[in-house]
């Protein structure tokens, strides 16, 4: 048998095999590249969400403020009807900031927070409304004089800009991860393709 005719004639065949390996991990690569790019893309519209969230807490507050107001300097009902309204519709956005916020405990922590601080901010509101039903517009003027309610609204903002803060710092470090990411499967897309070619050459 003739050895060296036969190595002669196994050379374009190794050549092929290898091209075809080095092509089977570029798509590989590729491949995970897109499965980054899409959990990526899920993780920066979760995180957009839970930002859109705390604004819809943030905008509910800020209605039942309002109507609270409206209500005591008037004694309309209808006041009282839009911000037991704005309540419900904080409510509904509290339990689905609770939602999507599970898989982090720092913000479950402040969700729990947060809770509190609606709780006692509702509170206030009562008592006002009662004041200004059993005793008049004079004792409610004085009881807000007082402030306890722009301590308790501004504690809860304060709550929810930390939450903001929270969310965007997550995002820039998935940003920063997935950038790292895509510099390392560029450096791995050039160098399968080099090793592509000097096979191909060799062979």
């Amino acid at each position: 048998m003739n050895f060296k005719r036969l190595a002669f004639m196994s050379i374009p065949h190794v050549a092929f095999v290898a091209a075809a390996a080095v092509i089977l991990m570029f798509g590989w690569v590729l491949y995970g590249t897109s499965v980054r790019a899409t959990e990526s893309t899920r993780w920066v519209s979760h995180t957009l969400e839970v930002i859109t969230t705390i604004n819809e807490v943030d905008e509910q507050i800020s209605r039942a403020e309002a109507a609270q107001r409206g209500y005591l300097l008037t004694t309309a009902e209808t006041y009282l009807k839009e911000r037991d309204q704005a309540l419900a519709e904080e409510s509904v956005a509290v339990t689905a900031l609770k939602e999507l916020t599970i898989d982090n405990p720092e913000q479950q922590r402040h969700v729990s927070q947060l809770e509190k601080l609606l709780a006692r901010h509702l509170s206030i509101m009562d008592e006002n409304e009662r004041l200004q039903k059993t005793e008049g517009t004079e004792s409610v003027r004085i009881r807000i004089a007082a402030g306890l309610g722009r301590a308790a609204i501004k504690t809860i903002y304060d709550l929810t800009n930390d939450m903001v803060q929270e969310e965007m710092r997550l995002l820039e470090v998935r940003r920063a991860a997935e950038r790292q990411r895509h510099e390392s499967t560029q450096v791995g897309v050039f160098a399968a393709m080099f090793i592509s070619v000097a096979v191909l050459i060799l062979g």
